[in-house]
């Protein structure tokens, strides 16, 4: 115990610094460390290859966490951005280029339908049960106009003249 108190008088050693038995009067350092619990600095073996030994098994657990639950890594909205299309634009009269408000959008294959606004501005979001060939098949329909039968290609843009027949 002198060597330690003898330290702290010297200021070698400081309040708030770990103490460890290396700090000890060099004669006594085994005998010391082993009576108070502190560690050696000249090292124990077996501590440190448990120490090596637990810190590989903490990095494979996460590494296996990581494989198994992708989530905290993958982002969400990248997954989203796949699985969702959009497809927007506007129907309008061909001679007027006018906007044509609810008209009926059908997508051929599926249940849904879609009215457009009341200025013939339409948005689609799809999220199930994508066509893998990167199209789709619309219908519009309205009153006193032609149908429109055509494919398109998930866009904001989109813009369907109907004839009025």
């Amino acid at each position: 115990m002198r060597g330690w108190s003898k330290g702290l008088r010297s200021g070698k050693i400081g309040l708030n610094e770990p103490l460890v038995c290396g700090q000890v009067a060099a004669h006594k350092r085994l005998a010391h460390c082993a009576m108070i619990g502190l560690p050696s600095m000249t090292g124990d073996k077996h501590s440190v290859r448990t120490a090596i030994i637990g810190a590989v098994g903490l990095i494979l657990a996460a590494i296996i966490g990581a494989v198994l639950q992708p989530s905290w890594w993958k982002s969400e909205h990248a997954s989203n951005a796949l699985s969702t299309w959009v497809i927007a634009g506007a129907v309008v009269d061909q001679a007027t280029n006018q906007g044509i408000g609810q008209a009926t959008i059908s997508i051929v294959g599926r249940a849904e339908t879609f009215v457009t606004e009341d200025n013939g501005n339409f948005r689609i979001e799809l999220r199930a049960n994508l066509p893998t060939n990167g199209t789709v098949r619309i219908h519009v329909a309205k009153p006193g106009y032609l149908q429109y039968d055509g494919t398109t290609a998930p866009t904001e843009t989109l813009i369907i003249q109907l004839r009025k027949t």
